[in-house]
Parts: structure tokens; sequence; C-alpha cells
């Protein structure tokens, strides 16, 4: 599978930007709030920890919000949560009850006729089946959710999609349909002004020109990502973009040049907190001055790829072995309910027998 980050269009019913002020604000309207706006309120918060990656609070809000839609027969708040629930278990690589979560949600939205729950829906059932590299059901899904922001006239979701779609012919090695879809996505990105997209969209389409050989393009549309990484703050995207171009450079022969962004690359990730891509440019660089003979700097990249190499390792060991331990002790949880289900069972057919008994 080809190492890229994908971009979760749609994951949620309501975008946000989080930050603890946020979840202030919306402490203080939900002490205030009626009974039957706090189902939205406690959604609203799940969200805000759920983008500081705080999975536990945010699905602690998330089952609150279903329990006051639940209160209320709120299908559409309803859907809208087990949609959230599930975006957490996605998060968390728990695939089997994220598909559970979005199953429950499409089901509410389709007996509601709700095209655009079921549209995020859809869009997210695409994108387990995206990460478990089963493409011919993520496009499946990714399709069926592009027809109905189609039907319903969401522009910015119909792009979304397509993008999502391209993403799946890209991922499958499928060039051609990926520009195809990538075209039709940032001519709608274009009309509707949106920066982020418009960022992404070029980047992969010059990951495809730069895969095909085709440096001009790839150059092209690595400059137009640059600028709309700029104007939508898009620090992370910004970074892999300046890899990218660096090792476009160093394809053409242009080492230094190559380096230059790298090391741009380089001071982002560091300010950004990005140790993955750090890694790869730290090994880049390493790679680039030996081609130059700058032996110094080269073994300088080498020992800092090095470090912190094994620094990411630790860490994902660590949080490897976190969920393992989550999911044995979810599992031993199921497992002694089933257990006390079984017991009452025997229970109580021998509360029957011993009933008849005694008739």
């Amino acid at each position: 599978m080809k190492l890229f980050s994908l971009l979760i269009f749609a994951l949620f019913l309501i975008n946000g930007v989080y930050s603890q002020s946020r979840i202030q604000e919306l402490g203080e309207k939900l002490s205030t709030a009626k009974d039957k706006e706090k189902g939205d309120l406690f959604n609203d918060i799940g969200k805000e920890y759920c983008f500081q990656g705080d999975f536990d609070n945010a699905k602690n809000y998330f089952f609150q919000a279903l329990r006051n839609h639940e209160e209320f027969n709120d299908k559409k708040g309803i859907a809208k949560t087990l949609n959230n629930i599930g975006v957490i278990y996605l998060y968390q690589s728990d695939y089997k009850s994220a598909l559970e979560y979005y199953s429950k949600s499409l089901r509410i939205d389709e007996d509601n006729d709700n095209f655009e729950g079921m549209a995020h829906t859809l869009s997210n059932l695409g994108l387990i089946h995206f990460y478990l590299d089963n493409m011919g059901k993520a496009l499946q899904y990714y399709q069926q959710s592009y027809e109905l922001y189609n039907k319903i006239g969401f522009e910015n979701d119909k792009a979304n999609a397509l993008y999502n779609i391209g993403q799946t012919y890209y991922q499958s090695d499928q060039l051609e349909d990926a520009v195809s879809k990538y075209m039709q996505a940032i001519e709608i990105y274009n009309k509707v002004n949106d920066k982020k997209g418009i960022a992404n969209v070029s980047y992969y389409l010059g990951m495809v020109y730069c895969e095909e050989n085709d440096y001009k393009k790839a150059t092209e549309y690595f400059d137009k990502a640059l600028i709309a990484s700029d104007e939508s703050a898009n620090m992370t995207l910004k970074a892999q973009i300046l890899t990218a171009y660096g090792k476009l450079l160093n394809k053409k022969e242009d080492v230094k040049g190559a380096i230059l962004q790298i090391e741009q690359s380089i001071k982002i990730c560091n300010e950004n907190d990005l140790p993955n891509l750090q890694v790869n440019n730290y090994k880049l660089c390493s790679e680039y001055y030996e081609a130059l003979a700058d032996y110094q700097k080269a073994l300088e990249y080498f020992k800092l790829y090095t470090d912190k190499r094994n620094e990411v390792f630790e860490e994902e060991n660590l949080m490897q072995i976190f969920e393992l331990q989550k999911k044995y002790e979810l599992e031993k949880k199921e497992k002694d309910i089933e257990l006390l289900k079984k017991e009452k069972e025997i229970y109580e057919l021998k509360f029957q027998i011993d009933s008849i008994k005694n008739k």
C-alpha cells in the first residue's frame, strides 16, 4: 500500500476546529440549555475532544448525546450520533465496531429519507474498506455517496466524494482514472473556492504526474498545492508537498534544490510535531548529502534519522500494546457478559424444572 496521508472528508456531519476555549464555551451553553437541545451540544463537545485526540472523552459525550436523542425520539440526531461514535472506533482501528455503528446510522437515515446523513455514512463505510485495502468495496460506497450528494446538490461534498473515488483509483494504480476524478473534484473546489480541497487534489495530481515522469506537470501541480496550502494554513500538507517536491527535484538531478525543499519540510515538521514524515525527511537528506559527497552532513542527518526512527518505533510499539490491552479487556468483558447470560438461562431452566416437579 502506498504511503500517503488520506484526508478524511465528511467524517462528521458538522466540521469544526478544536480548542479548549471552544469546549468551555459549549460547556457554558450546555449548563443553560433546554433538555431537548442538549443532544446537539453533547455531540459538538464530543467532536471537539475528538479533534484533540481525546477519544475517551469524545466517546463519553457522544453516548450522552445518543441517550438524549433517544429520549426525545430524534431520529436524525440518533443517526448523526451513531455516525460520530463510528468515527471514534474508526480512529481507534476498531473496524468491526465502526462498521456496526455506521450500519445502524445508515438504516435509520434510510428509513427517514435523510439523504445527507446517508451520504456521509456511506462515505465513512467506504473509508473503512479503504483502510482494509478492499478497494472494490470502498469504490462502491464512495460512488453511492457521490450520487446522493449530486442528488441533493451539495457541491463541496460532491467534490469530496470525487476526491475519495480518485484516491481509491490512485491506491489501485489506476492512475488515468484517478486523474479523471481529481480533475472533476478540483473543478468544483475552484468554483466554491475551497483552498483546502484545491491543495489536496493538486498535491495528488503532482504525485501522479511524478510517477508518470511528467515532471513539468508535476511541478505545475506541486506549485499550485503549495500556494493553496499556504492560503488554507494547512502546514501538515505543506510539509508533505515540500518533501514530494524535493524527491521530484532529486529525480531531475537537482540535488541541491531537493535538499532545500526537504529542509523546509523538516522545519515545518519540527514546529507541528510530524514525527513519521520527519523520519523520512532525515533519511532523504542523509542520502542527498551523500550524493553530493558532503559526508559530514550525511552522517549528521543519518544520526537524526536513526534517533527519530527509534523514538517513533518505540511510541508505535507502546500504542500497539495499549490497543491490544484495550481489545483484550473488551473481549474479556464480552465473555463475562456471555457467561452471566448462560448462568441466568441455566438458573431459569432449573427454576422451571423445579416448578414442574412441585406440581
